[in-house]
């Protein structure tokens, strides 16, 4: 199998978010330009 990049470069940002010492929330998104991969990555937790 050969493979190469279809975007060499793809800008990520997220967050997290503390809503209470047992809960917090993130959420990531990326995107590689114009008619290539974009993305969205969330998550809860739940700590005890």
């Amino acid at each position: 199998m050969r493979q190469k990049l279809v975007r060499p470069i793809n800008y990520i940002i997220g967050g997290r978010y503390t809503i209470t010492p047992h809960v917090a929330f993130m959420i990531e998104g990326g995107y590689a330009g114009s008619g290539g991969r974009k993305s969205v990555l969330s998550n809860i937790e739940f700590m005890f």
